[in-house]
């Protein structure tokens, strides 16, 4: 009996033991974050959109360090449309380091790739994007907020075929603002 009492009693005392002190290490940051942004800006070229330009761009990014403010890396989507309703889309990889840590807040810079298609009917094509960019990042639990500026370039078997320089706002706080705004705050 007393050896099938052992191993059971120094269980129960493991458990119920005191651990370390943990009061002053932060808990792990969470590695997989979202982000919904809205680019806002202009498209030239040989294929340019129409005047303004604006659309949305979710991206999802995985930080695989403890901190969860180290590189980041992963998968974007995005839909452009135009004042005349023309529209582009794409789809890739983006990646992104800080180069300046504050105390909540992240200056970001990175670049992606990806698949450029164009929406008119006809047209069904696909090409090739590039894109380099520099954000302001606020991480949160499961979200990033960002505000940034970015330049991108689509790429055909002719060379450039359109240029962007969009700033991008992100749109859970745009809509954040509206809301504030449409309750009558002042």
């Amino acid at each position: 009996m007393r050896c099938k009492l052992t191993p059971l009693l120094g269980l129960a005392l493991w458990v119920l033991s005191p651990g370390p002190c943990r009061a002053e290490s932060e808990p792990p940051a969470w590695p997989v974050r979202a982000n919904i942004s809205m680019p806002l800006g202009s498209t030239w070229g040989r294929e340019k959109l129409e005047g303004f330009t604006w659309g949305f761009r979710p991206a999802l990014l995985v930080y695989p360090t403890r901190t969860g403010r180290g590189v980041g890396a992963g998968p974007y989507a995005e839909y452009l449309i135009d004042a005349r309703t023309h529209t582009m889309w794409s789809y890739g990889a983006l990646s992104t380091a800080p180069v300046l840590t504050l105390d909540a807040l992240d200056l970001r810079v990175g670049g992606f790739v990806g698949v450029r298609g164009s929406g008119e009917g006809n047209d069904d094509s696909r090409r090739l994007v590039l894109g380099a960019l520099t954000e302001l990042v606020l991480p949160a639990y499961l979200y990033d907020f960002r505000v940034g500026v970015r330049l991108d370039g689509t790429f055909d078997d002719r060379g450039v075929s359109a240029t962007s320089l969009l700033v991008e706002l992100d749109l859970i706080a745009v809509l954040g603002a509206l809301a504030y705004a449409s309750a009558g705050a002042r």
